[in-house]
Order: structure tokens, then sequence, then C-alpha cells
């Protein structure tokens, strides 16, 4: 029923008597509380032994402020006699094991003597019969040492053995021979392989515009620029363009060529370089050995861009 106290006294727990009045229990419950607040320590055992001082505490004026007539009567009431029940183990019958064990009937005050052998006084009989002779294994026979008989011995003519070194020595030839013909015959493969994926150039580059160019390119509709690297063949071959100094790089593919030896080249970019193009790049030779470089929005009339290139 009070069993929060924890088998404590109300009374003990706030040191007033028995026969104190609301206010006097009261004041000593707020004296004890002061004194075991928790928030007076700081050592966490302290603190924790606080904490459950104050819950204490908090119960005894609890119970004796509201339920102090019925916390008198459980307390005045006698304690309840424990009820004792017989031991069912009482009724067992004794254990057999408890008996004391039997004598052990090895266990002797002095060690047994050893048996009489039955052999010692019997008659010695006849001597054992003489070992069988085993003839010794004869020798094993050694042929004699080889002699080199004292007439000449016959040798083959010297020509066969040049004819077979002959015959080894082409075949030889042969198999390195067959064996750089296949090698040439894949390397070859492989460079086909290689530049299968490059695309075709369609048109010449003449000898004016052949060589490494370089300059900046500038936009027409704002004022932003780029640079441009062009390396170009004399000849129906691609060339190379770079852009952003060389963090973009690509492939330049002639594609139209005309009289006036103007070329125009179309770009061409790995997949993971796409942004780099910025559409066809049409060059034309000047007089005072630069190229002017232009290029045109999409409708290839007006122009989008235009630089002025110097060789390198």
């Amino acid at each position: 029923m009070f069993g929060d106290l924890s088998g404590h006294d109300a009374y003990e727990l706030l040191h007033v008597s028995p026969d104190a009045s609301s206010e006097e229990i009261q004041r000593a419950w707020r004296k004890l509380a002061r004194t075991h607040h928790p928030d007076r320590f700081t050592d966490n055992t302290a603190r924790t032994k606080a904490e459950q001082e104050l819950r204490l505490i908090n119960l005894a004026r609890d119970v004796l402020l509201n339920r102090r007539a019925s916390y008198d009567a459980f307390r005045d009431a006698p304690a309840v006699d424990e009820e004792l029940f017989d031991d069912p183990w009482d009724d067992l019958p004794p254990d057999p094991w408890e008996d004391e064990p039997p004598p052990d009937p090895w266990d002797f005050d002095t060690p047994p003597s050893a048996p009489q052998d039955p052999w010692a006084d019997a008659t010695p009989g006849a001597a054992p019969p003489p070992p069988t002779y085993i003839p010794p294994r004869p020798p094993l026979h050694v042929p004699p040492p080889y002699i080199r008989p004292p007439w000449p011995q016959y040798r083959p003519p010297p020509r066969h053995q040049v004819g077979s070194r002959l015959g080894l020595g082409c075949v030889l030839l042969f198999g390195v021979l067959l064996f750089l013909w296949g090698f040439g015959v894949v390397l070859g493969g492989l460079r086909g392989l290689v530049h299968s994926d490059e695309p075709e150039p369609e048109a010449p580059v003449p000898g004016v515009l052949a060589g490494s160019w370089t300059g900046i390119v500038q936009h027409l509709g704002d004022d932003s620029t780029w640079d441009i690297e062009l390396t170009l063949r004399k000849g129906k071959h691609n060339g190379q363009v770079h852009y952003v100094h060389g963090e973009c790089a690509g492939t330049a593919v002639p594609i139209v060529a005309d009289a006036q030896e103007a070329v125009t080249l179309r770009t061409v970019f790995p997949h993971e370089q796409s942004l780099c193009d910025v559409g066809n790049v049409h060059i034309t030779p000047s007089t005072d050995g630069r190229i002017q470089v232009t290029y045109y929005k999409e409708d290839g009339v007006t122009e989008a861009a235009t630089g002025t290139l110097l060789r390198r």
C-alpha cells in the first residue's frame, strides 16, 4: 500500500514526531528539500543520491499531509506472521551415495608376492637345430672396359654435314621471313582499325595554308574571344585544331576548297569534348602571309566570329 517509501518510515524521513502538526511537517519538508536538492551537488554520485533522498522526502510529505490516517493505521497494524510450510524434500528416502563405501579389495597393507614361474622347475629339452646354410649371392658380371679397336673407323664424307647444315639454315631463314610477314600483316590491320574511325578528307589543302597557325577569334555579337591553333598538311590530309590553350583538341577535316585557295574545315572532337565544337572553320590566305578565319551562323551567310592567324 505504501511500498513507494521502500520500507522507510515517513516520520523518520521528515525528522518529525508522530503527533506533529501539518505546519511542522511542511516546515520540516522545506528544510530537507533545500538540503537535499540535486542542484546543490556537482558530483554525479552525490547528485543521484540527493535525487533519491528528495523523492522519499516528497513521498513522505504527501503521505502525512494527504493520507495520514491510513498511514497511521498501516503503521500501527501488527506484523503478519510468516506462514510456515512443510519442506517437501524432508520425506525423500536417504541418499545411497551418502553411505560409507565398501572396502577396496585391492587395498593391502603389504603388496602381494609375485606368482611363481611355472617353467622354473621344467626339464630342459633338446637343443635347437643349427641355422640353415644360405649360399652367398654370386657377384654381378661387370663388362670389360671399352677398348678402341686398332683398325680405323669409317666416317661419312663431310659433304653430308655441310648439306644438313645448309638445309637447317634455310628452314630457319624461311621461318623468320614468314614470321616477319605475319607480323607486318597484323600491324597493318591494327593501323587500319585505329585510323578507320577518323573521318576521310574531302578536299585538298593548298600549300599556302600548310603549316601551324595560331591567333585569336572574336565573337561579333559580344566581346567574347577564344584562342585557336591550326596545324594543316598540304594535300588531301586531315589537320589538327586546338581551342582554349589545348583543352579542346580535335581533328580539322577539309571538306571544301575553291580556286582562291580558301578551304572550309569541319571540326571533329571526341564525345567527351562535344561542347568544344563551335562550327565549321573557313580560312582564306592573305597577301601579307596571314590567314583570315571566319565562322558563319546556321544560315551559312551571316558571319558569327572572325579572326586573324599568324604562322607559328
